[in-house]
């Protein structure tokens, strides 16, 4: 009986034994002929969604950085990590940091001895010990910059103080053609300027990254000197030798009041600047300056001219000034001609420039005054990938107030040559710009620029906020107020640039665009979504109010206007979808080139390529 039971047991273990590898079997069939089942075979890739803290590294004040990458695995599996450094901005051909294997970078200032950027990126391995095909997956991100600044190269004159900075051009061994290095954050206090017409700076100086807090100038200095600034007055001796004032922050608190009766050129960095480069500066703080008569104030230099390339600066200081008079006003540089170069400056501090003296006439632009202004077809200069975000304000009593977000005006080119034009190019501005509670007649006020003139150019720019005037005989346009004539080829142009937000003014010249469009002047390839009114309720002009004949593939897309509006004409009704003009209608009735310049954007608004 027991030999039976225990033979009948054996056949039982043997069926349930067999019953469980054919479900097995079928199970794995199944999987494998299932697209889930398929996934789930071998390790998948992490996502890797970004880093943090990838950035600029001040090594003088820090002395480690971190970058941390994010990444998840999206089947479960444990990740590891790998960082490379890469002479490139590249995530191949790196070399491996031995022991960097977190999510966490850490980086120490022994290791980055030179103020340039650095390169890293991170492979990221996802292991899933489960699967039963390959249990592991590698992704490698994007590479993350570094840009190191602040370390102390000491190649030149040794400044650690304001004794050592009263020396230049005072003592022998600190000549005015020297070259400087800054080693630490110094105090500057009843400063009186380097430099002046007559013994100009000539030389190099660099500040490392250090700041300069500058408390205050001499009051002999503020009302007997022409040129203001920490450097009074700086000239290279030619193009191939430039002076150079680099790579220094200027904290500011200075607030002056001038006696002066003759004209001032005043800027934190330098009042006067001819064959000069000055990069990487920044300027932070506040300004604040009165004087009795006319006066230019700019944030960083007062008055830049021939040769002088500003580049790389940044702002983030108010200024409020109030003139005796007339004068040049820009958030980092003032009135400029001969060629000035302006590069990847950008501002967020307001600029206030309020005249109550009689008959003022004021110029102020939150990037710069902008170039010499004049019947003149001679290139000035350019501005090129600036922007400004804040709010400049121009009050004055005499005819003509002008303020541009960028510039007041630009004036000088030819359509045959783009380098022999005054121009703005890849260029916005965020914010307000007002003549609102001036006393003169004529202000001109525009978004980007308040007056394009005599053949310049501005080219794929844009603006969004609140451009406003309340004046007699007021010219307002989201991108310029006046866009002026002459005969060719010395036409004025705002082409491929766009605004949003209100523009008003008092007059009927004010416009999406541009406030008057005069003969022989061309707005081309531009489109408004501002709310263009005058400030008795009538409806602005949808592009300009003006010379529509000169106005090319442009379309006004006001919606507070009686209808949408293309050159002047009302858009019909078949060509429109939810209020607003299809594709169909630009590329059909307008012939717009949707290959080459144009796009349609997510919002059903036209897009020019070169925007984001």
């Amino acid at each position: 009986m027991f030999s039976f039971l225990r033979k009948k047991s054996l056949v039982t273990r043997a069926a349930l034994v067999g019953a469980v590898l054919v479900l097995l079997t079928s199970f794995l069939f199944v999987s494998c002929a299932d697209p889930i089942g398929t996934n789930s075979i071998n390790a998948q890739k992490p996502n890797i969604t970004g880093f943090s803290a990838a950035g600029t590294w001040n090594v003088s004040s820090a002395d480690t950085f971190s970058v941390t990458v994010t990444a998840t695995s999206p089947d479960g599996g444990t990740l590891n990590y790998q960082w490379y450094l890469n002479s490139t901005n590249s995530n191949s051909g790196g070399s491996i940091l031995a022991g960097k294997t977190a999510k966490t970078l850490s980086l120490a200032k022994a290791d980055y001895p030179e103020n340039k950027d650095y390169y890293f990126y991170v492979a990221v391995t996802n292991t899933n010990n489960s699967v039963i095909g390959n249990k592991t997956a590698a992704a490698t991100s994007n590479a993350a910059t570094v840009t190191v600044t602040g370390n102390i190269v000491p190649t030149g004159i040794q400044i650690t103080s304001q004794a050592d900075m009263e020396k230049i051009g005072v003592a022998g061994t600190h000549p005015l053609n020297g070259d400087y290095v800054l080693m630490n954050n110094i105090t500057l206090s009843n400063w009186s300027p380097i430099g002046d017409a007559t013994t100009p700076f000539t030389g190099k100086f660099n500040g490392y990254g250090m700041t300069v807090t500058l408390n205050g100038f001499n009051a002999t200095a503020v009302s007997g000197k022409t040129y203001l600034g920490i450097f009074g007055y700086v000239k290279g001796a030619s193009s191939s030798a430039k002076a150079e004032i680099k790579n220094l922050t200027i904290a500011s608190s200075v607030n002056a009041s001038s006696t002066a009766t003759s004209a001032q050129y005043v800027g934190l960095l330098t009042g006067y600047a001819e064959q000069t480069v000055i990069e990487n500066n920044t300027l932070s703080g506040t300004l604040t300056f009165q004087s009795s008569g006319n006066v230019n104030v700019s944030g960083g230099i007062g008055s830049p001219q021939a040769g002088t390339l500003i580049k790389d600066c940044n702002s983030s200081m108010s200024m409020n000034i109030s003139p005796g008079g007339s004068g040049d006003f820009g958030g980092i540089a003032g009135r400029f001609s001969g060629g000035v170069g302006i590069e990847n400056c950008h501002n967020t501090g307001n600029v206030t420039v309020v005249s109550t003296a009689s008959a003022s006439q004021i110029f102020v632009g939150g990037i710069t005054t902008g170039s010499s202004y004049g019947f003149s077809t001679a290139y000035n200069g350019y501005i090129q990938d600036c922007s400004y975000i804040g709010t400049v304000t121009a009050k004055a009593t005499g005819n003509w107030t002008w303020a541009g977000g960028i510039a007041s005006v630009i004036c000088g080119g030819t359509t045959a040559s783009l380098e022999s034009t005054t121009r703005i190019e890849r260029c916005f501005v965020e914010g307000t710009v007002s003549v609102e509670g001036a006393t003169s007649a004529y202000p001109y006020v525009g978004g980007i620029v308040a007056y394009v003139y005599y053949g310049a150019l501005v080219s794929q720019s844009y603006f969004k906020g609140s451009v406003l005037s309340n004046n007699a005989s007021d010219y307002a346009g989201g991108i310029a107020g006046y866009n002026s004539q002459t005969t060719a080829p010395n036409n004025s142009r705002i082409e491929d640039c766009w605004s949003s937000g209100t523009v008003k003014a008092n007059s009927t010249a004010v416009a999406g665009i541009a406030g008057q469009n005069q003969v022989n002047a061309y707005v081309r390839r531009c489109y408004s979504t501002a709310a263009s009114a005058r400030n008795n309720g009538t409806a602005g002009g949808s592009i300009a109010t003006t010379n529509m004949t000169n106005v090319i593939d442009c379309v006004g897309l006001n919606t507070s206007l009686p209808s949408l509006q293309s050159a002047g004409t009302a858009v019909p009704d078949e060509y429109l979808s939810g209020g607003k003009p299809i594709q169909a209608y630009y590329q059909t009735v307008l012939n717009w080139d949707f290959t080459n310049v144009w796009k349609m954007g997510s919002d059903g608004y036209p897009k020019l390529k070169w925007q984001q």
